[in-house]
């Protein structure tokens, strides 16, 4: 199991994004909160979250899942009115807050930026974050210029990412046949 709770390059590493502020539901100031942890439930247990600079704390409490995010209420916010201006605003705790990983268990901030490595020992380069669309885990990968340099995403599943070694800054992958092909050489170019 992976916990996509984000890193943000703007804050300190020690600050973790859990959440983000979506919209408004209605007319009493419930929100509609994406929330980046596992169990999204988890998030009531960290206590108050805070904006990006800290200066604002949000005590959140879940009240339904709805079409990919949740429907929450934030204390102090009663109306749609003082709900506007926090929409898209990142939802942060501080990493002491959270459990050490498990084995085999990775928090996203722990991955960003690792080299990635094909079979080989190659470099290839850099890992970007995760992504859940709804099939499953995806490595987010900055290829580098020797490799193309763009963005390509692999299944985050053992096949595809046989090896992470946080000790040593790395990353190795094995992506399906073909998927590391330029886009003018693949079967299927448009996609």
């Amino acid at each position: 199991m992976f916990d996509a709770v984000q890193t943000d390059p703007e804050t300190l590493p020690n600050r973790l994004r859990v959440a983000k502020i979506l919209g408004i539901h209605g007319l009493r100031g419930t929100v509609k909160l994406q929330v980046y942890t596992v169990n999204p439930h988890d998030i009531l247990t960290y206590g108050a979250l805070s904006s990006r600079d800290g200066k604002h704390q949000f005590k959140v409490v879940l009240k339904s899942a709805s079409k990919g995010h949740w429907l929450a209420s934030l204390e102090g916010v009663t109306n749609r009115t003082l709900a506007e201006p926090l929409v898209g605003i990142d939802l942060f705790i501080d990493r002491s807050a959270l459990p050490p990983p498990e084995e085999d268990e990775y928090y996203e901030t722990d991955l960003v930026n690792l080299r990635v490595e094909n079979t080989d020992g190659q470099a290839i380069g850099l890992v970007r974050g995760l992504h859940d669309f709804g099939a499953g885990m995806l490595l987010d990968l900055r290829l580098s210029a020797e490799w193309g340099g763009r963005d390509l995403m692999v299944p985050f599943t053992r096949a595809c990412v046989p090896v992470i070694d946080l000790a040593g800054g790395r990353v190795v992958v094995d992506p399906p046949d073909g998927l590391m092909d330029p886009p003018e050489q693949r079967d299927d170019p448009a996609e």
